[in-house]
């Protein structure tokens, strides 16, 4: 449907409804775009840059069928399927994901002490390390504790929010430049060709702001025109909140891990965002606050922040990891043979994202949740339990999974959903079936259920329902 080798001569601003932005923040949402009376939903569009990607690498490569894509920290089970399901969308018969910060933790400690490279790094990183990564993307932010231990590196533990990035730091410009020419001009946020091109200049003005004290903004709207200025201190003002959110989920992923920042060796920034100001002082509070921590117990001062490249540092991580999960014969075939050879000698185990819990029914027919698999739970990971008939006569059994953070209730969403029909009739109430949950190795989830009595079996991988 799209033609991938021709230039695109479609204008962003004068074709704002052909306009899709953020998909992967939208991944396992029910948002759709309609684009030429045709729905397209998040994984479609992702498809479609993966295409895209795939054809730009092939000029370089030769055919690709194979692919590692990174996803955030937090992504559940249910999530991480549909971006392989993009993957074989865009034509490629194995996709692997890798968490993103661990691709930049992977990225730090490889290039060093496989590639040889950075050589001041890697005497700082000895044989064994803790690290935080501290990813602040454009559309999420993702926490991960990723231990190294001569050849493997293991995930402690990992946080953030879906809702925290680049684009929300956007929308408070826009706001800042909207609202005071509202009462004059109209909302202009209500435009969306000028919305189009107010999020294009507010990006820009970000981005300035990262190197300068104040910005101007050049807003054209219904045949008039108006410089807005804009002050970082008012920015950072406005955003402070956004600031105090990174913070809270630092403080607390390293709270529920029993850590301190002690317990720490290295704190690694990625992510186009960390170039603003106030994210570079919020790194250097936790580097000053770790130095007091030292002071505190008779330790000298250390190199705690380590600089990697925020904007590729994921894509070389994603690299190395796809040399680490080479076939060995595969590894021989090509010129970095050598390299992946040495990949393959490293492991990394992940740990889950979210918690998972089952839905049951008490015996008034009340619905609750409980938990079976607790988030940060090592990889793979599985639970077994014992279900019950909740009536007498009852010919099917439905078994609904839910994953989720905050008020893990029965409006968690759930993600997996199984039932077994044609039980026999005249089944007595509280008739047991047992239950197999498993999150495999690479994040994805997996059921099986089977009555007792008869031997029926229902089994589903990651399947969401909305039910």
């Amino acid at each position: 449907m799209f033609d991938f080798s021709k230039p695109s001569n479609i204008n962003s601003f004068t074709a704002s409804e052909r306009l899709v932005s953020h998909a992967k923040r939208r991944m396992g949402s029910e948002k759709l775009w309609d684009i030429d009376g045709i729905m397209w939903t998040p994984v479609d569009i992702s498809a479609i840059i993966l295409r895209k990607l795939i054809k730009d690498a092939e000029r370089e490569l030769g055919p690709i069928k194979e692919a590692v894509v990174t996803v955030p920290a937090h992504f559940s089970g249910y999530q991480r399927q549909l971006t392989i399901q993009a993957g074989e969308q865009a034509a490629l018969t194995t996709v692997s994901v890798v968490n993103e910060p661990v691709a930049a933790a992977l990225s730090y400690v490889l290039r060093q002490v496989v590639l040889d490279q950075d050589r001041d790094y890697l005497d700082a990183l000895g044989d064994k390390s803790t690290i935080l990564v501290y990813d602040l993307g454009g559309g999420t932010f993702d926490l991960s504790i990723v231990q190294y231990d001569e050849k493997r590196l293991r995930v402690i533990a990992t946080s953030g929010e879906e809702k925290l990035g680049g684009i929300d730091w956007d929308q408070h410009l826009i706001d800042m430049v909207a609202d005071p020419l509202t009462l004059i001009h109209g909302d202009l946020r209500e435009d969306s060709h000028a919305l189009a091109r107010l999020a294009h200049q507010v990006e820009r003005a970000k981005r300035a702001l990262s190197s300068r004290e104040s910005t101007d903004v050049m807003i054209q709207y219904g045949g008039w025109e108006e410089e807005f200025h804009i002050e970082r201190r008012e920015f950072e003002k406005r955003t402070a909140s956004l600031v105090e959110r990174t913070k809270k989920l630092t403080e607390g992923l390293l709270k529920s891990c029993n850590m301190s920042w002690l317990d720490l060796d290295a704190i690694i920034p990625v992510g186009g965002s960390i170039r603003m100001p106030m994210i570079d002082r919020t790194i250097k509070e936790f580097e000053t606050e770790r130095a007091q921590q030292r002071k505190a117990h008779g330790l000298p001062p250390d190199n705690f922040i380590r600089k990697v490249s925020p904007d590729l540092s994921i894509a070389q991580g994603a690299a190395l990891f796809a040399g680490m999960i080479q076939d060995g014969d595969e590894t021989q075939r090509d010129v970095g043979g050598s390299v992946a050879q040495r990949l393959s000698n490293y492991s990394m185990e992940n740990v889950t994202p979210t918690r998972l819990g089952v839905v049951l029914s008490d015996d008034l027919g009340r619905r609750f949740v409980h938990e079976i698999i607790p988030r940060n739970t090592p990889l793979p990971a599985s639970a077994s339990l014992q279900l019950r008939t909740t009536r007498h006569n009852q010919q099917r059994a439905t078994v609904r999974i839910v994953e989720g953070e905050g008020e893990f209730d029965t409006h968690a969403k759930i993600v997996c959903k199984c039932t077994i029909d044609g039980l026999p009739p005249g089944l007595p109430k509280s008739s047991n079936f047992d239950v197999n949950v498993m999150y495999d190795a690479d994040g994805l989830l997996h059921l099986v259920a089977v009555h007792r009595d008869t031997g029926r079996l229902a089994s589903v991988s990651a399947v969401h329902s909305s039910e």
